[in-house]
């Protein structure tokens, strides 16, 4: 109850009189144990499709990231984060925890979780958002439970994919054009496919991958910011940046085999960031780094 009272009396600031009367009446008609219908009062009174968009979003995919990471992805998307994340606090449905990391309570979590389900309960494949692994696997995978590529073919408005080590076959071309936010742990591969389009693509985050080598021939893109390798032990060099002006963070952390940065890296004049920490085996970096 505590909580729904400090979501509830966030969302009528500023509100008008007949406003705050439309929601006691509805208020009024929900039972007192059903915390997550007077919740929902909160979400269903977001004045904004896109900030509905972007509580939904951070409630499957972004619980513990940190908030200017998030907002560089969302503004990818074409939701205004900046500001649509600061309204969602202020109407608490979304907190800043320690270190700027997004947090949300578990019953608003659920809250989201079940907006999503209500919109196709029977047919998975129909919904906005996939989250639960059983649910992605029925509509990934096939009868041998493969993830195979072509199961992405419809899935033209694709904006946010998250793997956890998942082996996917196929031809890479069938992801969506949409893509901006890309994290794949666990990757299994030694190199990302010449077709694995990085159009339109923000951040890629290959955490405790098996690359050796990122990609085989340097990447065109014109909105990559992030890329995270940390902690792929085989990786021995990064790849070449010549043709991703816009990369500003940098991570590889732990890549314990890594010898040899690029020296493509000294043309990234918006790089705010590298992260080499434990790179144990690079001896020097390219002066043009500097």
């Amino acid at each position: 109850l505590p909580l729904a009272l400090e979501v509830l009396a966030s969302c009528l600031i500023e509100r008008t009189k007949k406003e705050w009367e439309s929601v006691l009446s509805k208020l009024e008609k929900i039972p007192n144990d059903e915390v997550q219908e007077k919740l929902r009062i909160s979400f269903d009174g977001l004045r904004d499709q896109m900030l509905k968009d972007i509580f939904l979003d951070v409630c499957c995919f972004f619980i513990g990231k940190d908030r200017a990471y998030v907002t560089e992805i969302l503004n990818g998307c074409g939701l205004c984060a900046d500001i649509g994340i600061s309204v969602l606090i202020e109407h608490s449905l979304i907190k800043v925890e320690k270190i700027n990391k997004l947090g949300m309570h578990p019953l608003l979590r659920e809250m989201g979780r079940e907006i999503i389900r209500e919109s196709s309960t029977k047919e998975l494949g129909k919904r906005s958002r996939l989250w639960f692994q059983e649910d992605v696997l029925d509509v990934l995978t096939n009868k041998t439970r493969l993830f195979q590529t072509y199961a992405f073919e419809e899935m033209k408005r694709l904006r946010l994919l998250q793997l956890d080590h998942v082996q996917l076959t196929g031809d890479y071309g069938y992801l969506s054009k949409q893509l901006r936010w890309i994290c794949w742990h666990g990757l299994s591969s030694k190199y990302l496919p010449n077709n694995f389009c990085l159009e339109g693509i923000i951040a890629i985050d290959l955490k405790h991958s098996n690359l050796h080598q990122v990609w085989k021939e340097p990447q065109v893109s014109q909105w990559l910011k992030i890329i995270n390798l940390s902690h792929s032990k085989n990786l021995t060099e990064t790849p070449d940046f010549s043709k991703l002006p816009y990369l500003e963070k940098l991570i590889l952390k732990d890549c314990s085999r890594l010898c040899k940065v690029h020296e493509s890296i000294g043309d990234l004049h918006n790089l705010i960031l590298i992260n080499l920490k434990d790179c144990t085996s690079l001896g020097n970096l390219s002066k043009r780094a500097y």
